[in-house]
């Protein structure tokens, strides 16, 4: 990678890159103002706030967000957010519920949330610990046959870009697909 500011090229795949990672921010919230908003915001009711039923859910993932202890017990200075999806495409294992997988970490004694923005992303106290559980969870319940090559062809489909046989990864996402024309000195969007 380039280090400090980003930059630099991928060892793996050539790419550009813009952010190293794993990046910890610290907390999310003050847990006690989010604790006051989603208070407030109930007792007032619909009535008083029409975004209420957008905010509720978002305050109540913040909060639990907030919530997640470490192992000692103590409030967790900071959280790595693990992709769920991602994760298990990794494993080649079928998709864990994150209410099942936060359970079974709450088990081993690890604090985990899912995140506010993601439902199927996953906020953990101690990511050396989520990655055994996962492996476990993929050993039970690996893709059959049938679903993995079910998967295999979607992604091959979504990213041949007309070409069948050939797989663009730069084809995926805008996002790859911004970057790729940055990096060859073309405009970073088409017109349609």
């Amino acid at each position: 990678g380039g280090g400090g500011g980003g930059g630099g090229i991928c060892r793996h795949c050539g790419g550009c890159l813009e952010v190293g990672g794993p990046y910890w921010t610290g907390a999310t919230c003050d847990a006690a103002f989010v604790a006051a908003a989603l208070a407030k915001a109930e007792l007032a009711g619909a009535a008083a706030y029409s975004s209420l039923p957008l905010l509720q859910p978002l305050l109540r993932a913040l909060a639990a967000e907030a919530a997640v202890k470490t192992v000692g017990g103590g409030a967790a200075a900071s959280l790595l957010a693990l992709p769920l999806p991602a994760a298990c495409r990794a494993l080649r294992c079928t998709l864990v519920p994150p209410a099942t997988l936060v359970r079974a970490l709450e088990g081993c004694g690890v604090g985990a949330a899912p995140c506010h923005w993601d439902p199927c992303t996953l906020k953990a106290a101690d990511a050396r610990r989520v990655w055994p559980v996962l492996c476990e969870w993929a050993k039970l319940h690996p893709l059959q046959q049938g679903e993995a090559s079910a998967l295999l062809g979607r992604l091959q489909r979504r990213s041949s870009g007309g070409e069948p046989g050939r797989i663009h990864f730069d084809g995926v996402s805008t996002l790859q697909q911004q970057k790729r024309r940055r990096r060859e000195g073309l405009p970073a969007r088409v017109a349609a």
